[in-house]
């Protein structure tokens, strides 16, 4: 199985140790593993030199939709069978899950994209 994680923030924290342990799990049981993350954030420096492989976009830029950020995003989802993303509170309107979808649809992928929530931060909006 193909799999792959979405991780939208140059954070460090509980769900960045989350993601990196489970994409070390899969690569360990064989499995191949994709990560979609920021440039130079915490969770490329850990994931660098795993054998993931790693796309990376610039965190403020990403949520313009531009082209080049939906080429990466769909680049990166075209290599799996499935896409987890965690989800962060939306931010000047972009919301990761959503970008995901549209980026699968728009480029007619084959991947199931599974959103991980489980938030406690009170502004995140249902929708």
């Amino acid at each position: 199985m193909r799999i792959g994680f979405i991780e939208d923030t140059p954070l460090h924290g509980g769900t960045q140790i989350w993601v990196t342990e489970a994409a070390r799990y899969f690569l360990g049981k064989g499995e191949a593993v994709t990560v979609l993350c920021p440039a130079d954030s915490w969770m490329q420096k850990q994931i660098d030199g795993t054998g993931a492989q790693v796309f990376t976009y610039e965190w403020d830029g990403v949520m313009e939709e531009g082209e080049d950020s939906r080429k990466t995003w769909t680049d990166a989802l075209a290599n799996c069978d499935v896409a987890l993303c965690t989800v962060h509170p939306p931010r000047n309107g972009f919301h990761c899950s959503v970008f995901a979808a549209r980026c699968i649809d728009e480029g007619r992928l084959q991947t199931w994209l599974v959103p991980k929530t489980g938030t406690i931060v009170p502004e995140y909006k249902r929708e």
